[in-house]
């Protein structure tokens, strides 16, 4: 049972301010019978059967994003068009049905479900083409083999005749993505009875302890981490293996925090992380509080920080100092030999 979310109530209303009121039902219903041909066939719980210790990927976590998506954007939202915001929701819905092939390049399996839900029907090989290469952005490798996927994406794209801000929804679907964490994502039974295969138990276990909220007013995104520590079943080498796998999780969220308003200016306003951690031993509070931790884009004042030549020559490491004397040098004292055997 789907319950329709309020991002596609916006998306309904959009479409019919831009193309009219019966073209923009059509479209609207369009999107819907992709939507309801994925649920009704039961295919997001299929992902489950071919992929069973993965966190949810069931119509939970489509609308999960679609909700992120909302949050997202903010009041922001009056700026996409109809037709942006309708390619916004099919890249949504499609950009996690590779994973009926198994998880290993799934962004790249996508094109045998879309064919599926719009029958092969040409009118639909256009929009096709697009759904496909946005969705593909949202995880996986890019062209040159580096992680910068959104880099091989055309800034602007079209569909339905219409310009559309291609980039930018390739980004906010990877961000929107990105955040959907949760104990939605997750069974607590599984958890407790070790139903999950081992090295899948520990992203279980992050999603379960995991809140996040979206606060684009306050200009960040709030990661809580709400830990209780069983003594009959903890220790503190799990522990510590725990909160190393949610510091990874934490520089790679803030990573994509960063990356997708690189790429997508309505997500400048995100400027800073913030985490807390409540830890809890037995269901009891502890005495613990480390306060909130925030990671934010600091202000540049020049000169006020010492440079960080380390970090600066492994990024440009055509510019290594030690590097470059020893090609300088090499060939200063090359010289001088062929000189002196001249004279």
């Amino acid at each position: 049972m789907w319950n329709t979310t309020t991002y596609e109530e916006k998306l309904g209303e959009k479409l019919k301010e831009q193309f009219g009121k019966e073209r923009g039902e059509e479209l609207y219903t369009q999107y819907t019978t992709a939507r309801n041909t994925l649920v009704a066939d039961n295919f997001f719980s299929e992902i489950k059967a071919k992929e069973a210790n993965l966190t949810d990927h069931s119509e939970r976590h489509i609308c999960d994003v679609l909700n992120n998506v909302e949050k997202l954007l903010g009041e922001q939202i009056e700026m996409f068009t109809g037709i942006e915001l309708y390619c916004l929701a099919l890249v949504v819905l499609f950009h996690d049905v590779g994973n009926i092939e198994g998880r290993d390049g799934h962004n790249l399996n996508i094109a045998d479900t879309y064919n599926f839900v719009r029958k092969k029907e040409p009118r639909y090989n256009h929009e096709r083409a697009v759904v496909i290469k946005a969705a593909q952005a949202h995880c996986g490798k890019a062209k040159d083999g580096g992680r910068d996927t959104l880099k091989d994406l055309d800034e602007v794209g079209n569909l339905e005749g219409e310009k559309i801000a291609f980039r930018d929804i390739a980004a906010i679907l990877r961000f929107a993505d990105e955040l959907a964490e949760g104990n939605q994502r997750t069974s607590n039974f599984m958890i407790e009875r070790h139903k999950y295969a081992e090295k899948s138990e520990i992203f279980h276990l992050y999603a379960q302890m995991t809140e996040v909220f979206i606060d684009r007013q306050g200009g960040r995104i709030v990661l809580t981490y709400n830990i209780d520590i069983d003594s009959a079943q903890h220790n503190a080498e799990s522990l510590k293996k725990l909160l190393e796998f949610i510091y990874v999780r934490i520089i790679k969220l803030d990573e994509e925090r960063r990356y997708a308003k690189y790429y997508c200016d309505i997500l400048v306003p995100f400027k800073k992380t913030s985490i807390q951690f409540n830890f809890s031993k037995d269901g009891l509070p502890t005495n613990l509080d480390i306060g909130k931790i925030e990671i934010h884009d600091r202000f540049p004042v020049p000169g006020e920080m010492d440079p960080d030549l380390e970090s600066f020559q492994n990024r440009f490491k055509e510019l290594k100092i030690d590097d470059l004397l020893g090609s300088l040098f090499e060939k200063e004292t090359i010289k001088t030999i062929e000189d002196g055997k001249t004279a």
